[in-house]
């Protein structure tokens, strides 16, 4: 299935009411969410759901410039906020 296929499928009428947010708070592990800020499939609030809605520690990174998929988009920047964010302990796991 290409994107616009993708697409249509988020946006039908049976996914306005899917929403992660109510599981969020079962996540106890690290979470960086990672969100282009030209992303045509979402809005930046799901990325700021996501990463306040985790029990666990959370950063969200928005990308500039980028889509829907920042780790393809922006090869060299992604993987330096994953060190980052390894690097602070936030993605460690005691």
């Amino acid at each position: 299935m290409g994107a616009a296929g993708v697409d249509r499928v988020w946006l039908a009428p049976e996914f306005r009411r899917w929403s992660l947010a109510p599981i969020l708070s079962r996540v106890h592990w690290p979470v960086l969410v990672i969100h282009g800020d030209r992303d045509e499939s979402g809005s930046g609030a799901v990325p700021r759901t996501i990463a306040g809605g985790v029990a666990g520690p959370s950063s969200l990174r928005t990308q500039a410039s980028c889509k829907h998929v920042p780790h393809r988009e922006d090869g060299d920047e992604v993987p330096r906020a994953v060190a980052d964010f390894l690097g602070t302990g936030a993605g460690r796991r005691a």
